[in-house]
């Protein structure tokens, strides 16, 4: 990956990750301290975006790296062998090294207050059956990031066909509830999830989404929590889509 773009990430994502996480309270059901947390990845959202994203929100404070840095390696080669599924993101726990998205934001989750309790076995299931349904849906992170031209374009062609299916299915399980999460009034790791995929969808064939109301209407309510404002405002872009993708800084005032 390009390192000015790991730069733009890590400077655009970490510093105000960190710096919002720091000054917002806890979740009701967070605890009051956090272990130190630092998250490698390459430079793209993908999938490590509804991890950050779910920190953000829970307050959760926590440090932005490049691989380069978390393993003291110049290149990726070097790292790989390194991270415990040969492959990113990482997390890193107090000095403790963990892979896999759906452990990564589960664990983010569930110190942060940000699923359901766990008591309610049901409900624990319904939401993660709702961000496993994500899962199936994010081939869409190398699409927006990594393909160009004609893989691009045939690509882009086969996620569309998949998510038309999809996304009637999502949408009745979102307007199950009176929303506009996806437990009503209350948002959980599985909102981010979703919010990142319809993102996804919105840069590659908004008309799949942008006429539904409930869709929108999640998408509005998930930019607008605390935390996970200033944290959408502060990100780098997803730009040149399909011919030279990247990470582009927004313009400072």
């Amino acid at each position: 990956m390009d390192s000015d773009a790991t730069k733009y990430l890590v400077a655009g994502l970490s510093g105000v990750a960190i710096g919002y996480a720091l000054l917002k309270p806890s979740k009701p059901g967070g605890k009051k301290s956090y272990p130190k947390i630092r998250l490698a990845y390459f430079s793209v959202r993908a999938k490590a975006e509804q991890v950050r994203m779910t920190m953000a929100y829970a307050g959760i404070p926590w440090e932005e790296v490049t691989y380069q840095k978390l393993y003291n390696v110049s290149k990726w080669p070097e790292a790989k062998p390194l991270t415990p599924f040969l492959k990113l993101p990482v997390m890193e726990v107090d000095g403790e090294m963990f892979s896999q998205t759906g452990s990564m934001l589960r664990y983010v989750a569930d110190i942060g207050g940000v699923m359901p309790d766990k008591e309610d076995a049901k409900a624990v299931m319904r939401c993660d059956m709702i961000f496993s349904c994500a899962e199936d849906m994010d081939s869409s992170n190398p699409i927006v990031n990594v393909y160009r031209d004609e893989v691009f374009a045939a690509k882009k062609a086969e996620y569309v066909a998949a998510a038309q299916k999809q996304i009637p299915c999502i949408k009745k399980l979102l307007e199950q509830r009176e929303g506009p999460f996806f437990f009503g009034a209350t948002p959980y790791y599985c909102d981010f999830a979703w919010y990142h995929i319809w993102s996804h969808i919105l840069l590659l064939e908004p008309s799949l989404v942008d006429g539904i109301p409930s869709i929108m209407a999640h998408m509005a309510a998930v930019e607008n929590l605390d935390g996970v404002k200033e944290y959408l405002a502060g990100r780098p872009n997803c730009i040149d889509i399909g011919t030279k993708p990247m990470l582009a800084p927004k313009p400072t005032i």
